[in-house]
C-alpha cells in the first residue's frame, strides 16, 4: 500500500501550493500516526481549510467540506474521550499511550492550523 501511495507523488502538482501542502501533510501524517486513514483525514482537512482561506472555495465539492467537518468532529471527540479516561486513570486499551499521543498530535495540529489561518485571514483583512 505504501508503495502505491508513494508512486502517486510523481503526479502531484507542486506549482499550486493549495494542492501540494495537503498532499505533503497527508504523506507525513501517515507514518507519524501509524494510520493511513488518519493521514488521509489530515490531508482532507488541510485541503479544505487551505482552499477556504485562500479564496478558492469554489473549487471545493460539498462532500469534501462535509467529510472534513466530520473528521474534525471525530478527532475532537476521540481526543476529549481519551483525555477524560486517562485523567480518570481508566485502565484498558482506551488509555494506550501511543493511541493517545497520535490523537493529541492531530488535535494540536488542528488547533494550530486553525489559529494560523485565522491569523493569515486577519492580516489579509488589515492589509486590504
Amino acid at each position: 500500500v505504501g508503495g502505491l501511495l508513494l508512486s502517486a507523488i510523481k503526479d502531484m502538482e507542486f506549482d499550486d501550493v493549495s494542492e501540494a501542502i495537503p498532499a505533503y501533510l497527508a504523506l507525513i501524517m501517515m507514518p507519524l500516526t501509524y494510520s493511513i486513514a488518519n493521514g488521509i483525514a489530515v490531508g482532507l482537512i488541510a485541503y479544505t481549510l487551505i482552499k477556504i482561506f485562500t479564496g478558492k472555495f469554489k473549487e471545493l465539492n460539498i462532500i469534501t467540506v462535509v467529510l472534513s467537518a466530520l473528521f474534525v468532529i471525530r478527532y475532537l471527540m476521540i481526543s476529549f474521550y481519551l483525555l477524560k479516561n486517562c485523567i480518570r486513570k481508566a485502565q484498558g486499551n482506551e488509555c494506550s499511550a501511543l493511541k493517545l499521543f497520535s490523537y493529541v498530535i492531530i488535535l494540536l495540529w488542528l488547533i494550530w492550523i486553525l489559529l494560523f489561518w485565522l491569523l493569515i485571514l486577519l492580516l489579509t483583512i488589515e492589509l486590504l
